[in-house]
């Protein structure tokens, strides 16, 4: 077809003449060629078509639009249908290059829109008819504008031609098609047309499923006047639904599904009939046998779709929405039948794919629970509990477990919670192994989704049936029980765990030694570990046992991939027990742990026991320390070439596009088209990369000095990344964005070594510091992203911060100052320019809203329109004026200073993101300016108290750190003491920060450590200094700032060594603190390694009678401990003696 000489005559205008008939049987032949069973033939004929596709377009689309016509090819349908297919995917755009299409000109274009046209009005098969709807569609959009003018009337032409059938539905698809794109308006012009064609296609049986499809399209592409128009067609709507049901399944199915998308657009449309559409959508659901189980779900898919954006209208309108829509999904829960391959199921070497209606029963329990509200389903969720619960079914009983499994997270009271875990344990010990199973799955997901009150009230009942469980002699459940209690196991206190740790422990053992089922291994081997970390600090009793059988399994050498698997547990173990240990005796094993870990290959490609292998490396490397920079000769070489970014990026072309699209999901090679083309991105490198420079960072931070003489090599190839090509930067930004930091560290690691390495580690902290700043600096000018610039400017404020003073010189200093303040200037005003299209996104949100629905509508933030990106960008450039500000303050304030401070007065003045950079600013004059700060604080004090009581928790958490930092300077209390007391006590008053809620929890976790400070530096402006005390003992320890928490506790522990308690006031405070610093004793996030060893001392050279004076003032609770601390103190004493 290629090589034969051109029989096509083109004009001067561009048209196309038909192709000669040798031509035309040709291509046919070649039609038949692609779809041939021969591999050879099938791929020599697609290398030539793509030949001719390219070379001559023209010829090519003549030659397809004559197989259109069935006069030229007979018949066959199946050639029509590819004919068809080629076209349109010639026309379609995929990347940036030109199509086909392009190449055939204007009039070429029309030509060929006419022939689809043509044939879709002739064409008698129904399948390719649906074809060549797609391949008109695809002409029609082809330009972006309405340049086929005549298109909109020849469809109504053609949906008004002939009898009820072919012609009409073409009409009636194609119209769906266009729906929504330029051609709207067209359609909208003859409104009174389409609304008859609409009404007399959904009372017809022929045509009810595509008017159903189009009447889902105009919902959704529509505007609230237009969709409210369409509202009294609701009935015919109901009518033609349930028609098609029983008549067209497949039919039925497609237009739930376009009713579904329908309902996520416009859930409103459907309000005056909300009762009727529910109490349909729910006899469908309630349709066993005789509908598909797909169809059932995607019905109560329809009523959870309207449910999600119109919940309280919806509960208006059908009052007993909760006792329906859980008894539809309790139903669908308990359609399991008995499986005897489901014990054999091992879910660590293979996923139990279950996509039956019992997960989809439980989905809607949470959802519906979730959405509704724990008050509006709580009487029909219990009393379903009980029913299901007590049954005679095993599957009902199965499907209780499984509910509350779902629910668990979304009960609000305790008493709902206690009878949910009564029922569970009695579960536990049911006759039906699958029972059994969703009880022990439950109760570790209720341990999981609850606060820690429910593990520390249930724990006497509920570990030793967890243990007994473990013993289950059906492997899939006793591993479930040992997930489960490893999810119990982290929430408990070390105390009240080491109550349970020598039964938990016999038990582990007992399967550690006698069971060879994986997926028992691997679970008891993770319970396990959550153990050691729990009990950090006094799991010594049981550490060379359980490292002894450890180490046997990472010393075997089988290289099956579940043995592979089980390793890597291993590996995850071992770095677990030697945390809890500490490195002095964790020391031997590790040497013989990384031995194992060299030979498994730390460092090969991407696989389960590599990624445990990493991160045992990083735990291990945490627990040793210096000590670990041992092991680095040996590993930095590989690590260093895997960091190879060449490997990531390479050309590619558009046959590699088609091939990577065919794929799918499988292979690690992404093609990604470009302005020039294609290029193929190595996703596994990738993935590769960042696991790899997140292990080399935990190195650089953990060993300390101890890299040093690694810094250059590291340094050099971290470089190698920072100077890639703009285009590889951007496609491996994560790659890059996690170098950032990799080098901030490296550069505090050898700040910390001028000490002892003198003049040499200062030089290449200077130079270090330049070589970041310069090439980073000069990519934050271009960079226009805000997900791009704020991880540079974090990267350079931290590499600066690390460095300390000295490391810029004055100008460059002043330089980054000036180019953070411009990043921050453009950022306001793109956000200003982005908001007016918010506003107007925002305006059309509103009008589908309902008078009476207080709901709201479509909720920007979820759409990712919400200025966080933006937000994030300008407090990573304001992190480099603090940054600034330590490496050279008289610089700063000389230079920078007399900008920023009208502009940080004018940020705190206003409402919304702006005080947050004032806020940011003053912070950072507090923390490197110290007392100097004093002269500027009525410039932003007045507006941090103030801030201290924001909605917002990230101003809360700001303000509340400069009041710490402020509070440290002595005439902070004359001036702005009291004012400060009552600010934080009323901020820990009004915002109770909840469980899920990091940023809330961090912003009280720094009230309490300001309110502390303020205790300590200033009590005599208390007002309520009794009080203070009692708030800040009521919330510690700290939950999220853990490295505040670390400070805070020294701070106390230092005060209480003074005499008479120094701030503390009272002998009765000293007790409180010593009471709480026994209670974060052996927990490291809390209490570090030099505060244990203080504890321990002050504890043991203590008088008996004081000790005893002292312990007699402690919870229980924390006397086991402070016997615990008296007892570590007199062994190290030994020791050192």
């Amino acid at each position: 077809f290629c090589s034969a000489p051109l029989h096509l005559q083109v004009d001067r205008t561009g048209a196309m003449d038909q192709p000669a008939a040798d031509e035309q049987k040709r291509f046919v032949e070649l039609l038949v060629a692609l779809r041939s069973g021969d591999n050879s033939v099938r791929l020599a004929a697609e290398k030539t078509y793509a030949e001719a596709l390219r070379a001559e377009p023209l010829r090519s689309f003549a030659c397809m639009l004559g197989c259109i016509d069935p006069s030229a090819v007979g018949s066959e349908e199946v050639l029509r249908t590819q004919a068809v297919t080629l076209l349109r995917r010639a026309v379609i755009q995929v990347g940036p290059a030109a199509t086909p299409w392009d190449g055939l000109g204007a009039q070429a274009q029309q030509q060929a829109r006419h022939a689809l046209l043509r044939a879709l009005s002739s064409e008698p098969s129904h399948s390719t008819r649906r074809v060549l709807v797609a391949a008109v569609a695809a002409a029609a959009a082809s330009s972006g504008e309405r340049t086929w003018t005549e298109l909109v009337p020849q469809i109504f032409v053609l949906a008004s031609a002939g009898d009820e059938g072919s012609q009409q539905e073409s009409a009636l698809r194609l119209l769906t098609e266009l729906m929504g794109t330029s051609y709207t308006l067209d359609i909208m012009e003859k409104r009174n047309e389409l609304g008859m064609l609409v009404l007399n296609a959904l009372s017809s049986p022929k045509l009810r499923a595509s008017a159903l499809g189009l009447v889902a399209e105009m919902v959704s592409a529509l505007d609230s006047d237009s969709c409210q128009a369409l509202q009294p067609a609701l009935p015919k709507i109901e009518e033609a639904l349930r028609g098609l049901s029983d008549t067209d399944h497949s039919a039925f199915e497609d237009a739930l599904q376009s009713l579904i998308a329908c309902a996520v657009d416009k859930a409103s449309f459907f309000k005056p009939r909300y009762a009727e559409w529910v109490d349909m959508m729910l006899k469908f659901a309630s349709s066993r046998g005789v509908l598909e189980d797909g169809i059932r779900s995607l019905a109560m898919e329809f009523v959870s779709t309207l449910a999600e954006s119109k919940s309280k209208v919806l509960l208006k309108a059908v009052p007993t929405l909760p006792q329906l829509v859980l008894n539809m999904a309790f139903a669908f829960l308990s359609e399991i039948e008995e499986d005897d391959s489901w014990s054999g199921v091992n879910e660590e070497e293979e996923e139990d794919d279950d996509d039956t209606l019992h997960k989809t029963g439980e989905a809607k329990v949470d959802f519906f629970v979730r959405k509704l509200g724990f008050d509006a389903t709580r009487q029909p969720l219990q009393a379903l509990l009980q029913q299901c619960g007590t049954s005679g079914r095993w599957q009902e009983r199965l499907a209780a477990a499984m509910a509350i499994r779902a629910s668990a997270e979304y009960v609000t009271d305790d008493t709902s919670i206690d009878g949910m875990a009564t029922l569970l344990l009695q579960l536990v010990k049911d006759s039906h192994m699958r029972v059994r199973y969703a009880a022990l799955f439950a109760l570790g997901q209720m341990c999981h989704d609850l606060d820690a009150s429910f593990p520390a009230r249930w724990h006497p009942r509920l570990v030793p049936v967890l243990i007994e469980a473990c013993a289950d002699t059906v492997d899939r459940v006793s591993a479930k029980a040992a997930s489960s209690l490893e999810a119990a196991i982290g929430e408990l206190d070390e105390g009240v765990l080491s109550e349970h740790a020598p039964q938990i422990l016999q038990a582990f053992l007992a399967r550690l030694t006698s069971s060879t089922h994986s997926g028992v291994l691997v679970t008891v081997m993770e319970a396990l570990g959550a153990l050691a970390v729990g009990l950090e600090g006094s799991f010594g009793d049981y550490y060379d046992q359980l490292m002894s059988l450890l180490l046997t399994v990472v010393g075997q050498q089988s290289s099956s991939p579940m043995a592979s698997r089980l390793r890597g547990k291993a590996f995850e173990c071992i770095s677990l027990l030697g945390f809890s240990v500490g490195k002095e005796r964790f020391a031997p094993a590790a040497q013989q742990t990384m031995s194992a870990m060299l030979a498994a290959g730390a460092t090969s490609a991407d696989d389960f026991q590599t990624d445990c292998i990493r991160e045992a490396m990083e735990r291990m490397c945490k627990t040793m320390g210096q000590d670990f920079a041992a092991f680095l000769p040996t590993l930095l070489p590989s690590i260093l070439a895997s960091l190879q970014v060449d490997a990531l990026v390479q050309q590619a072309t558009e046959e590699d596009a088609d091939a990577s699209a065919d794929r799918a999901t499988e292979g690690d090679d992404l093609v990604l088209p470009t302005d020039d083309g294609f290029v193929k991105v190595n996703t596994g490198h990738l993935t590769e990369m960042l696991s790899v420079v997140s292990l080399l960072n935990v190195l650089i931070r953990e060993t300390g000095i101890g890299f040093f003489d690694y810094a250059r090599p590291v340094a050099e190839a971290l470089a190698k990344i920072l100077s890639c090509t703009d285009f590889v930067l951007t496609v491996a930004s994560s790659v890059r964005d996690a170098v950032y930091p990799c080098w901030a560290d490296l550069v505090e690691v050898m700040s910390k070594a001028v000490a002892s390495r003198g003049s040499a580690a200062q030089a290449l902290v200077v130079e270090l510091v330049r070589q970041f700043v310069d090439k980073v600096g000069a990519d934050l000018a271009r960079a226009e992203d805000p997900e791009d610039i704020a991880p540079m400017a974090n990267g350079i404020a931290s590499v600066v911060r690390n460095a300390g003073a000295g490391c810029l010189e004055p100008t460059q200093v002043q330089g980054i100052s000036s180019l953070a303040l411009s990043e921050i200037m453009k950022s306001l005003q793109r956000e200003s320019v982005e908001k007016a299209g918010d506003s107007q996104l925002q305006g059309f949100a509103a009008e589908d809203e309902d008078d009476d629905d207080d709901e709201g509508g479509i909720d920007l933030k979820e759409l990712g329109l919400e200025e966080t990106d933006e937000q994030d960008a300008r407090l990573a450039l304001c992190g480099i004026f603090g940054a600034c500000l330590k490496a050279s303050p008289d610089t700063f304030i000389s230079q920078s200073l007399p900008t920023l401070r009208p502009l940080m007065e004018q940020w705190l003045g206003q409402e919304g993101p702006c005080r947050a950079l004032g806020l940011h600013l003053a912070c950072d004059l507090c923390e490197h300016l110290g007392e100097k700060a004093a002269e500027a604080w009525p410039t932003f004090m007045d507006k941090v108290l103030e801030s201290l009581l924001s909605k917002e928790a990230e101003e809360r958490n700001t303000s509340a750190f400069t009041v710490l930092l402020a509070a440290q300077v002595q005439q902070f209390g004359s001036m702005y003491g009291t004012r400060a007391y009552n600010a934080l006590g009323a901020s820990l008053q009004r915002f109770k920060a909840k469980k899920s809620n990091e940023d809330s929890q961090r912003a009280t976790d720094n009230a309490v450590a300001a309110l502390c400070q303020l205790c300590l530096c200033h009590p005599g402006v208390s007002p309520d200094l009794d009080g203070s005390w009692q708030a800040i003992f009521a919330r510690l320890p700290l939950r999220v700032d853990l490295e505040e928490s670390q400070r805070l506790n020294r701070k106390l522990f230092t005060e209480a060594q003074k005499p008479n308690g120094g701030s503390l006031g009272s002998m009765t405070r000293v007790a409180q603190v010593l009471g709480h610093l026994c209670e974060v004793y052996g927990r490291s996030e809390h209490c570090d390694e030099d505060l244990q060893r203080d504890l321990c001392a002050a504890f043991a050279s203590l008088p008996q009678g004081t000790l005893e004076s002292l312990v007699g003032q402690f919870s229980a609770k924390q006397q086991k401990k402070a016997e615990r601390i008296v007892s570590d103190g007199l062994k190290a004493g030994s020791r050192s003696s």
